[in-house]
This record gives structure tokens, C-alpha cells and sequence, in this order.
């Protein structure tokens, strides 16, 4: 289902703009007064549990039901979720779907603010730190009363998380005459999607440099860039690298060890007799980087 990410969260509130018209499409008319509504997806998962192999739903006055889901793969991937260790991973679509089946849907939200909207854009704050929210809307005469009913919006708004990746950790550098690999274990981590290799390389009979650790700069709010632009490595003695390969950890040819670690090869194009030095780094799926794994050096094809 649509996901709308707002900016990244820097200690102000974060303004996010919804097109009611868009999304409320032909249930209501453009230039209509209406009231914009709100329920963080917390909400929603705190009052969800397992209860006898189903979902069960507590509602905010109390009753309980049982939520039922379209399909058992469907079924299976919500209570896969809800009894394991991370239950605030589950899906968008399926959180909805709970939020949409309870008996009062609109009694987990509160309006946003006591003034009226219009269908049409329209503007919300949210408080600078990471979470999900959904949005509803009631319909309003020319003095302020609300309807009865109203409308779950299908869009999820998500700011995202300033966390840093998982750090990769060195399982193996191996070179040919024509390659490099650098093999990296990344810890078990839902936000963690990709590894990124940075490479330096001196060719042959060149007294190569020292290379410290590195400066990973990166282009805020620039999701649509990442990984391979809006990052590079500004090394020690002030060359800037740009990416020279990424990688994403759901790869088929990733290895998931049984405590969840990811363990990925990552291979670049070598000149034999090169000294080349490599820095890896993690991203989250909202680009931010973990610490450097790195520098390692080595020569090509030694």
C-alpha cells in the first residue's frame, strides 16, 4: 500500500502534506469541509495479540474480536510477525487491514487539530522522532458538525528512523588478477537492507598513501539517491570515493546464518599489481550509514 515518507526528524516538528482529494477520491467533493484525523500505528499494535492461533483485536472501548485476513499466507506472515521479537515490523497492508476490520474503526483516532480541513492538500505536524501514523476524515457541514461516519485514508505516513545500520564485520579479502572480494558479515537487523563498498586503488611501482578511517558525508533526505549517489567517502587525505559498488542484503546469493547474520561478498574489477585499500559500510533502508568496516588493503593478484 502507498507509503509516504516525511523528512528526516531534526528536533522540530515535521510537516507532512496529504492530498485529501487524491485519497478520499470521489466520497467527497474538492473545496468540502472536513476533519483530518490521526492514529499512530503503536496504537494499533499495542491493543493486537495472538490469542488461539488468531489475531485478536481489543478495541478501544474494551470489546474484543478476531481479526480475519483474506488468505493463509496472509494469516500466517501477521501472527509469524506478532509472535516474534519484533512485532513492530509488520507490514503496512496488514496493520491496515486490522485497523479497517475493527468493529469502530474511527474510535482509535483523534483529530488533529480543532480547526476544519478542506478535501484538498492539507497539512499535518508530527512530533521529530521516528514512527507510522494513518489518517481518517469526517465529513463537516458549513457549521462545524462532524458526520457519524468517515473514511480510513489508504496511505501510511512514515518518518523515518535516524538510527544507524548495522556495522558490517571482515569475514574474508581474497583478490585474482582481475577482482576484488571483500566478504562481510552483517549483524540481524530489520532497517539494515544494504552493504557499500568504497574502493582506492594504486597502480603498480606507486608508493601507495596511508589511508585512515574515512568520513562517510551524505546528502540528507535524498532517499530517491541512495546508495550509489548522495554518499561518498571523503578519505584522510581528502580524495572523495564515490560508491564503487552496492549490494543488497536480500540477495539470493546471501547467506543467512541462523542467529539472522548476513553474510554478502561484495566483488569489484581489479588491475593485477594494484594496491587497493576498501572501506565498507551498511545502510538502512532510509540511507543512513553504520560505522565503517575498514580499511583493509591489499595487492591485486598477490
Amino acid at each position: 500500500m502507498p507509503e509516504l515518507v516525511t523528512d528526516e526528524p531534526t528536533g522540530r516538528q515535521i510537516l507532512v502534506t496529504l492530498d485529501l482529494a487524491a485519497l478520499v477520491g470521489s466520497g467527497l467533493a474538492a473545496g468540502t469541509p472536513a476533519a483530518l484525523l490521526r492514529c499512530s500505528a503503536d496504537d494499533v499494535l499495542s491493543r493486537t495479540a495472538v490469542a488461539g492461533g488468531q489475531v485478536q483485536l481489543t478495541n478501544p472501548d474494551g470489546t474484543q474480536q478476531i481479526i480475519a485476513f483474506p488468505n493463509t499466507t496472509d494469516s500466517a506472515a501477521v501472527l509469524a510477525s506478532l509472535g516474534g521479537t519484533d512485532p513492530q515490523r509488520l507490514a503496512n497492508r496488514f496493520l491496515l487491514h486490522i485497523l479497517a476490520a475493527s468493529s469502530d474503526p474511527l474510535a482509535f483516532f483523534q483529530r488533529v487539530s480543532g480547526e476544519l480541513a478542506t478535501v484538498g492538500p492539507t497539512e499535518d505536524r508530527l512530533a521529530p522522532k521516528a514512527g507510522r501514523f494513518f489518517y481518517a476524515v469526517r465529513a463537516a457541514d458549513s457549521l462545524g458538525h462532524l458526520s457519524d461516519g468517515g473514511a480510513v485514508l489508504p496511505v501510511v505516513v512514515r518518518v523515518p528512523s535516524t538510527d544507524g545500520a548495522a556495522k558490517p564485520l571482515k569475514r574474508g579479502l581474497t583478490t585474482t588478477n582481475t577482482s576484488l572480494s571483500l566478504t562481510v558479515a552483517v549483524p540481524a537487523d530489520f532497517n539494515t537492507v544494504t552493504a557499500i563498498l568504497f574502493a582506492d586503488a594504486t597502480p603498480a611501482h606507486t608508493p601507495p598513501p596511508a589511508h585512515g578511517e574515512g568520513t562517510l558525508l551524505r546528502l540528507p533526505n535524498r532517499r530517491d539517491l541512495y546508495p550509489l549517489d548522495g554518499l561518498r567517502l571523503r578519505t584522510a587525505r581528502g580524495v572523495l570515493l564515490a560508491p564503487a559498488l552496492a549490494k543488497s542484503l536480500d540477495d539470493a546469493d546471501v547467506t543467512i546464518e541462523t542467529d539472522g547474520t548476513r553474510v554478502a561478498t561484495l566483488t569489484i574489477a581489479a588491475a593485477k599489481g594494484d594496491w587497493t585499500t576498501v572501506w565498507c559500510y551498511a545502510l538502512t533502508r532510509d540511507g543512513f550509514p553504520s560505522f565503517a568496516c575498514g580499511p583493509f588493503s591489499t595487492g591485486v593478484g598477490a
